[in-house]
């Protein structure tokens, strides 16, 4: 529908809405309704920001379709959307990618857990055809910036040598190229468009793992491409030896080149990263708020900058000048995270750093004593902290129920009798815990 006719239609709607809630209702939140368009059935408004999108759907969604329909005979679908998520979409229209052309090496901030893994990048990109580090597998949690660093090679190379080939696409995409290239009989093309790349950067390739045609293909692209010496660069969220259900030979050819891990960023990295976020959104925030996000935002990039946006958002709703005060109120408001922000990757990777034992060790199938004892115990902790049933933790070991449940009753006799062990395991449960601001 053209702008012009739903901007009449939604003068003719909100006197509507107007007389079915408070006048406080209306002035605080209806009116920051703006139409975007009618399509398909479904009406798009756009709003200030997150809060008051969630609120105005939950209470008035209902009140706004049927006063729509009162006007123009249609009951519509609802999408409200803040001014991020249009951008998005109107990005996404122009170029699937483009979404991610901010991501270079001058906005990406260095620490002390990405500093490697940034340095090799950066020479992956300005030498590309010097293959030293082939493949390059990128790896660490959600939110460290993988991403950012893989688009920053692909944007560097496409200003600074646009004549070379390349490709960046993650495992989902290659798989659903690969199988619309199969029904619809272009498995010969598929092969040409990825074995006559200069570069092939992949993002997120654990998610191939355990899909046989996918890893068969991926196989022999790495190895036409290797063989080439063209350059692959490889992000995934563990090292390649932990993708369970990954083919030992994908594994072997994972480890040929480098591998670098980017670990969490530590309380300076943090305040760095917040305050080049502030400099973005043109923001002044007082040093003290921005602490008060690092202690609060504790494991990746993403939390710093939803901590940030949260306070962000209370101020617009409460209009108020950002100070520490409201800072605590919003964090406050918003709730402390959850016990669903404690994973079982989380606790094994905590687990790791207290016993002493490497997270490779306890994946795997190592008996010696300190090793078998460290796994038990992590099992227990997955246990005590979250409830997870004896297959599941079994599973995420790569062993079944039983043998999950003989470590945990293990454990349990221990603590019975050991005064010492007992608070070892409620000191790391504690840590664990207070990590997650529970």
């Amino acid at each position: 529908m053209l702008t012009n006719d739903l901007n009449e239609i939604w003068g003719e709607v909100l006197p509507i809405i107007q007389e079915e809630c408070t006048a406080v209702a209306f002035n605080a939140w209806i009116k920051k309704l703006s139409p975007i368009d009618l399509k398909d059935g479904v009406l798009s408004l756009s709003i200030d920001n997150e809060i008051n999108k969630n609120l105005v759907f939950r209470r008035y969604g209902e009140l706004i379709r049927q006063s729509f329909k009162l006007v123009t005979g249609e009951y519509p679908e609802l999408r409200i959307l803040v001014q991020s998520q249009i951008d998005e979409e109107k990005e996404q229209k122009r170029e699937p990618q483009n979404k991610y052309d901010k991501y270079t090496f001058d906005n990406f901030v260095v620490g002390g857990s990405n500093q490697m893994a940034q340095a090799v990048c950066v020479a992956v990109a300005d030498q590309p055809s010097d293959v030293q580090y082939n493949p390059l597998f990128i790896y660490g949690g959600v939110g460290l910036g993988k991403t950012h660093l893989i688009h920053a090679i692909k944007n560097y190379i496409n200003e600074n040598e646009p004549d070379i080939k390349i490709a960046l696409v993650t495992s989902e995409n290659f798989t659903n190229e690969m199988v619309e290239a199969i029904r619809e009989n272009r498995s010969s093309e598929f092969r040409e468009k990825y074995r006559k790349l200069d570069v092939l950067l992949i993002d997120d390739i654990q998610f191939i793992a355990g899909k046989k045609s996918i890893e068969e293909e991926f196989f022999n692209t790495f190895n036409v491409l290797h063989e080439s010496n063209k350059q692959i660069v490889i992000t995934s969220d563990r090292p390649p030896e932990e993708i369970k259900t990954l083919e030992e030979r994908l594994i072997s050819r994972f480890k040929w080149g480098l591998q670098c891990d980017i670990q969490p960023p530590d309380f300076d990295t943090k305040l760095a990263i917040l305050k080049n976020k502030a400099k973005e959104m043109n923001l002044t925030i007082d040093d003290q708020i921005l602490y008060r996000i690092c202690e609060v935002a504790n494991s990746n990039i993403r939390e710093l900058e939803g901590a940030l946006n949260k306070i962000m958002a209370y101020k617009s709703l409460v209009n108020r000048e950002i100070t520490p005060e409201l800072a605590e109120e919003a964090l406050k408001e918003f709730g402390p995270r959850d016990k669903a922000d404690i994973t079982p990757e989380f606790i094994i990777d905590q687990c790791s750093k207290a016993l002493g034992v490497s997270q490779q060790e306890l994946y795997g199938d190592n008996r010696k004593k300190e090793i078998s004892s460290a796994r038990k115990v992590t099992m227990f902790i997955i246990r005590e902290i979250l409830g997870t049933s004896f297959p599941k933790i079994g599973a995420l070991f790569g062993k079944d129920h039983s043998t999950a449940m003989y470590a945990i009753k293990s454990v349990e006799n221990q603590i019975a009798v050991d005064p010492k062990l007992k608070m070892n395991i409620s000191d790391i449960i504690k840590d664990i815990k207070n990590e997650r601001g529970q």
